[in-house]
C-alpha cells in the first residue's frame, strides 16, 4: 500500500475540467481525492481479472490516478454523455487506456451489458449523494453490484466468492438557504448529518435496499485536512437479501 500511495503522488494527471459543459461531473470533487489517498494507503492492488467499478466518475481523475499507481481493469462510470466523453479525452491524455475503460451508466437504466458485476471486486464513488433528491436509484444499483457475488461461486469449485467490497466517501453538505435559492454549504460538523441528504441516504434510502453503511473512521492515508469527509462501506444489512425492491428489504438503519 505505501508502494501505491508513493506512485500515486508521482505524476499529477492532465485532466481537462469542463468538457464544454456545467454540471457536478464538470470538476473533480475533494472527495475524489480523499477516496483516491485512502484507497493506495489501505487497499492491496486488486488482483488480476478482477474489475474496479467506480460509480459517478466525473472527470476520470480517481480512476485515472489509481491507473498511473499501478491498478488496472478500472471501469469508470458516468450517467451524462457529455461527462463520459470528457472522461475519455482524459483517460487518452494520460495515455491510461489500457487501465481504464469510460462507460456510461444512468442508475435508472438497466445495468450496462458490457460490465460483469460478478467481476467487480472493488465498487467505489466519491460524494455521489449531492443535490437534495431522493438517490434511491444509487441505493438500488449498489444492491445490484453486492447482490450478484452474494451467492456465486469461484468458477470451477464450489467455493463461495468473496463479496464486493463497497467504499464510497462523501462530503457533509448542509442545505440553508441564501435568499431565494437553497445552497448546500460545506460543513466539518458531523452532528449536522441527520436531516441533510447524506444523512438521509445513509438512514433510508440503503436500508430500504437492504443495505447499511459503516463509518471508517479514521479515513486511511488522511489527516486533519480531510475534516467534513466521510468514508462509508456499504454492506448486504443482516437478514436482508440484496437487490430486493425498496420497502421489501430488511435493515434497522445505517452504522455511522
Amino acid at each position: 500500500a505505501a508502494a501505491q500511495a508513493e506512485a500515486g503522488a508521482c505524476a499529477a494527471p492532465i485532466i481537462r475540467t469542463d468538457g464544454g459543459r456545467g454540471g457536478t461531473g464538470s470538476r473533480t470533487w475533494g472527495s475524489a481525492k480523499v477516496l483516491g489517498r485512502a484507497l493506495l494507503a489501505s487497499v492491496p492492488t486488486p488482483s488480476a481479472g478482477g474489475l474496479v467499478l467506480e460509480l459517478g466518475a466525473g472527470t476520470g481523475e480517481l480512476a485515472i490516478s489509481l491507473g498511473q499507481a499501478g491498478w488496472r481493469n478500472i471501469v469508470a462510470t458516468d450517467g451524462e454523455p457529455a461527462v463520459v466523453r470528457n472522461m475519455k479525452y482524459n483517460v487518452q491524455a494520460n495515455k491510461m487506456g489500457h487501465a481504464v475503460r469510460c462507460v456510461r451508466w444512468d442508475w435508472a437504466d438497466p445495468d450496462p451489458k458490457g460490465i460483469d458485476l460478478e467481476n467487480v471486486d472493488l465498487c467505489i464513488g466519491s460524494d455521489l449523494v449531492y443535490y437534495d433528491r431522493q438517490h434511491s436509484a444509487l441505493a438500488a444499483v449498489l444492491a445490484r453490484v453486492l447482490a450478484v457475488r452474494c451467492c456465486a461461486a469461484r468458477p470451477g469449485t464450489a467455493e463461495r466468492r468473496s463479496p464486493t467490497q463497497v467504499l464510497l466517501v462523501s462530503r457533509l453538505r448542509v442545505a440553508v438557504r441564501d435568499g431565494g435559492q437553497v445552497v448546500h454549504r460545506d460543513s466539518t460538523d458531523v452532528s449536522q448529518l441527520p436531516g441533510t441528504t447524506l444523512g438521509r441516504f445513509l438512514d433510508e434510502e440503503l436500508p430500504r435496499a437492504g443495505l447499511c453503511a459503516q463509518l471508517v473512521w479514521p479515513i486511511p492515508g488522511g489527516g486533519d485536512v480531510d475534516a467534513g469527509f466521510l468514508m462509508h462501506e456499504v454492506v448486504v444489512s443482516d437478514g436482508a437479501i440484496a437487490g430486493a425492491p425498496s420497502g421489501m428489504a430488511g435493515g434497522d438503519g445505517a452504522a455511522h
